[in-house]
């Protein structure tokens, strides 16, 4: 009865009823797209425009930011926003006596930036995961190999989104966090399971010499959520094939035959001039010797004849 009543009023005195459907169509990292239908048809009123209002709560003293439209127009893109940021939207219907009644106000969380991982290992990547505003609750962590083509993380359902299975292309959930745990330095890769109370998310160890992109998709509930845009191709580490290692063992080998060949040669050498050294040292000594034992015979005929023996 009362809604009767206000309605009957505002359309004695010339003001509009609110506009419906007012939904968001698209969304970006910067942007939201709104859009709405006419109100309902009052006597004696003319639609001159609408009036779209939106602001975020997480300010003191919120800022409301009005765009003016034509009546014609049925939508409006909402520019230069912050990303990772939820906005409120009411929209209002104009006529020659001013703005009617506002539609329900609305809700949708711009995305984010992306997040960049950066290599570790042969096998993971690491992802450094930030804090997320206070009213987000849970976390999936998404990977798909670079090599394939992706579809903007925007446009990815969730119910899309599955566990790893063996040589899957397609986006998987690596792992689902709960957000009391952020800020973390997680290891993508790292084989551990990081489950939801639905679901088993098992977090596979990547391929090596491979590249990644990750997204993240952040959940203040089921249908209330915002994800980051793909982030740049990673690759993990190359490891040696076992043929390289065998050729570079092969080439040591070679190489400490090289030098064996050398040495081998000049100890021989060496032996034989200490060998030859010493020969001629015996040599020399013998001769000393022989040359001093005639003197000494020499010398003890002497004294034998001085004291008449």
């Amino acid at each position: 009865m009362l809604e009767k009543l206000t309605k009957d009023f505002m359309s004695y005195i010339g003001l509009s009823g609110p506009p419906l459907n007012v939904a968001f169509n698209s969304r970006g990292k910067t942007s939201l797209r709104v859009s709405w239908k006419a109100p309902k048809s009052l006597q004696n009123v003319e639609l001159t425009g609408y009036q779209v209002c939106f602001y975020t709560r997480e300010d003191t003293a919120p800022v409301f930011l009005v765009f003016n439209t034509s009546a014609k127009v049925l939508s409006r893109t909402l520019d230069n926003l912050k990303p990772s940021t939820k906005y409120f939207v009411t929209v209002s219907a104009s006529t020659k006596a001013g703005y009617g009644e506002k539609s329900l106000a609305v809700s949708k969380i711009t995305n984010g930036e992306p997040v960049n991982p950066s290599t570790t290992s042969y096998y993971t990547l690491i992802l450094n995961i930030p804090k997320p505003k206070d009213y987000i609750r849970e976390v999936m962590v998404i990977v798909q190999n670079a090599k394939m083509t992706s579809t903007l993380s925007e446009n990815i359902k969730t119910s899309d989104l599955k566990p790893y299975r063996e040589n899957m292309n397609d986006p998987y959930i690596t792992a689902y966090l709960k957000a009391d745990v952020l800020p973390l330095t997680f290891v993508i890769g790292d084989g551990k399971e990081y489950n939801s109370e639905q679901e088993k998310y098992i977090n596979q160890p990547l391929k090596l010499n491979s590249s990644y992109i990750v997204f993240l998709r952040f959940f203040e509930s089921q249908d209330s959520y915002y994800s980051t845009e793909w982030s740049s191709g990673v690759k993990t580490l190359i490891k040696a094939p076992v043929e390289c290692i065998i050729n570079q063992n092969s080439e040591q080998s070679n190489d400490e035959k090289t030098r064996m060949d050398l040495i081998i040669p000049l100890v021989i050498f060496a032996l034989c001039f200490l060998l030859s050294l010493g020969v001629i040292v015996y040599q020399r000594r013998l001769i000393q010797n022989n040359t001093r034992q005639p003197d000494h015979k020499r010398g003890n005929s002497e004294q034998n004849e001085k004291f008449g023996m």
